[in-house]
């Protein structure tokens, strides 16, 4: 569906400002986590305040002509200013006008509060400016403005939206344990066990965070590691057996899902060109 498209957009975008920011593995993984649980609560809350305040459409003062980002002393470029929108105010609109930018406050959000949460932590300075650029990338940085104020606010607000909606409540599971216990008891290579990581991290940009449990999510990423890389078995005799990740309380139908939604994750090109080329 398109909505789902979006949020798995959303957190590949989550993912690369965390990369561009230096966040550990960890913290990117606990924004992605709280990223999606927050869209879940707005959806399933039945409080109309918290479901309110999670839109991202702006105030009534949002409304009126903004100072234009880039100065200029031409009359014209004024003129044309007044009549289309700046790149700071597409991305505070709605989502009718900006698909891509609905989740931007909330992404910065949940990105800047998992620093706070977990380590790595960032000011919301740079945080706000690195998700800019990931949603912009050929815009430059933002400038010291009253729409920059007026974004940083918004941002700091949905924070605390954020907080209330989820309880306070910021602890997000992460398979990365259980994927170095699995390997390391099934005697798994070197790289059998990183690429099951990077699916791991994969994953955890689509809707199997929440459909699975973490440890699943591990046994899978193994499970589906080791069907692309043939040449390279694990040394333990375990993985021999068809069933090996029933020990590790995964069954088939299990398997099953997460190989066909991180496959239409993996080729779906319109999400692999954000990746940032490393």
């Amino acid at each position: 569906p398109e909505q789902e498209h979006l949020v798995c957009v959303a957190s590949v975008n989550i993912r690369e400002s965390g990369r561009f920011l230096l966040m550990p593995v960890t913290t990117i993984a606990t924004a992605l986590g709280l990223f999606r649980r927050f869209l879940r609560v707005v959806e399933e809350h039945p409080d109309p305040h918290i479901a309110a305040l999670s839109s991202d459409q702006p105030p009534s003062t949002a409304h009126q002509q903004a100072p234009s980002r880039v100065c200029s002393s031409s009359s014209s470029s004024s003129s044309s200013s007044s009549s289309t929108s700046t790149p700071v105010e597409t991305l505070t609109d709605d989502a009718e006008s900006s698909p891509t930018a609905r989740f931007f406050l909330s992404s910065a959000a949940c990105l800047f509060l998992a620093g706070k949460a977990v380590e790595g932590g960032r000011s919301a300075r740079d945080v706000l400016n690195c998700v800019y650029h990931v949603f912009l990338p050929e815009q430059p940085p933002l400038d010291i403005s009253e729409q920059y104020h007026q974004l940083k606010d918004r941002m700091l607000a949905r924070e605390q939206v954020i907080l209330r909606a989820l309880a306070f409540n910021l602890y997000v599971p992460h398979p990365y344990v259980h994927v170095l216990q699995y390997a390391y008891a099934i005697g798994a290579t070197w790289e059998l066990s990183q690429l099951a990581w990077v699916l791991c991290n994969e994953a955890l940009c689509t809707s199997l965070q929440e459909a699975m449990f973490p440890h699943c999510i591990a046994a899978s990423a193994l499970a589906m590691a080791a069907k692309r890389l043939p040449t390279t078995p694990p040394q333990h005799d375990a993985m021999h057996d068809p069933h090996w990740h029933h020990s590790f309380d995964t069954d088939d139908a299990q398997l099953e899902h997460f190989e066909v939604v991180l496959s239409a994750f993996l080729d779906d090109p319109r999400l692999q060109r954000l990746v940032r080329a490393e």
